[in-house]
């Protein structure tokens, strides 16, 4: 299991929960955004509220003690990973963001040479 608590909201999704869901392992982290998108309390990993130090300990503890519970969220974990994650996804999903960007440049320039088109 992977132990990534978190006391405010992060830009995005840490790199670590991905390459932990790549290895089929659960995450237990702090319910906030954007974490709380990706790691589904029960079925992924679990969600302890910011700060509660003693709320990582008991998630922890029931997973260790949970074979079936921590081996469900393995297989899910590993799930999760195939649908967010795969680096053909992400490559589809970074050219989009690319052709956007050059979009909205072409745009732009094309307004400021041509004023009158507008």
């Amino acid at each position: 299991m992977l132990l990534a608590p978190s006391l405010w909201h992060e830009a995005g999704v840490p790199l670590v929960i991905g390459e932990a869901f790549s290895s089929g392992v659960p995450v237990i982290t702090s319910k906030i955004q954007p974490m709380d998108a990706v790691v589904r309390h029960g079925k992924n990993g679990l969600l302890v509220s910011p700060g509660d130090a003693n709320g990582i300990v008991r998630a922890a503890r029931q997973l260790t003690l949970n074979a079936d519970l921590y081996q469900r969220m393995r297989v899910e974990a590993r799930k999760t990973y195939e649908r967010l994650y795969m680096p053909a996804d992400n490559c589809r999903q970074l050219l989009h963001i690319y052709q956007q960007a050059i979009d909205e440049q072409t745009a732009s320039n094309s307004a400021r040479e041509h004023p009158a088109m507008q």
